[in-house]
């Protein structure tokens, strides 16, 4: 197997950058309103900044890591249409009072570039973003668990372990070209294994049924959205 080589260019590493502070950025104002100048929007911002955002750009480098270690030159790239997407869901309904829809998180992807790739290899390059999210669920949850008497660290822990096993689960549903779609045609027990441990965790931890269905709705139009876009 072909040596592995990380690299990140800094048209990458602004990519990275840029998808970050802009779901920090989404995800504050669905929170706590679109006001900057309130008291928690950088505190927020920072929240979410190191829980999402760290869950986000290791999911993307974990995709990033397997291809290239099957010899597949990859790279992330922002995607302009869902970064608007992202921040018009939580902009947009607030300025018309309609209250808070549902999250959307995929400014961006890993683009693999390669003459060949199988079914399997695609499948395994796949589930390494949703499974490397589940594995920080885990960490963030052991930090809440362990430091019961440091609100930073309960609040982190507790944001981190939510938002990584959103961001497992909404991956891995089988909308292409979300991630679940390449796992599923790979091997359907894999895909239940991790659907089911990022699903049932996040009822654990308060996920609401009647919020499936606004992320069902939104994974379909971001799979419409998507594949309108590959036509021009």
């Amino acid at each position: 197997m072909p040596e592995v080589r990380i690299h990140i260019d800094i048209h990458e590493a602004l990519d990275i950058l840029v998808s970050v502070l802009a779901i920090a950025l989404a995800l504050t104002f669905s929170s706590s309103g679109l006001s900057i100048s309130s008291e928690d929007f950088i505190s927020l911002m920072i929240a979410y900044t190191l829980t999402i955002g760290a869950g986000f750009v290791l999911h993307e480098l974990a995709h990033k890591f397997v291809a290239n270690k099957y010899g597949c030159a990859a790279a992330f790239q922002a995607w302009p249409a869902g970064l608007v997407f992202m921040l018009g869901l939580a902009i947009i309904p607030q300025l018309l009072n309609w209250g808070s829809f549902g999250l959307f998180i995929a400014p961006g992807a890993v683009y693999i570039m390669a003459r060949r790739i199988d079914v399997r290899q695609n499948g395994i390059i796949s589930i390494a973003g949703p499974l490397t999210n589940i594995a920080l669920a885990f960490l963030f949850f052991a930090i809440f668990l362990f430091f019961p008497a440091n609100d930073t660290a309960q609040t982190i822990g507790s944001l981190g372990a939510y938002a990584n096993l959103f961001l497992a689960f909404f991956n891995l549903l089988p909308l292409y070209p979300l991630d679940g779609s390449k796992v599923i045609a790979w091997s359907m027990p894999a895909w239940l294994a991790a659907s089911g441990v990022s699903f049932f965790s996040l009822l654990l931890l308060g996920f609401p049924i009647i919020g499936l269905l606004d992320l069902l709705i939104i994974a379909f139009i971001f799979s419409i959205l998507f594949r309108s876009m590959r036509m021009f």
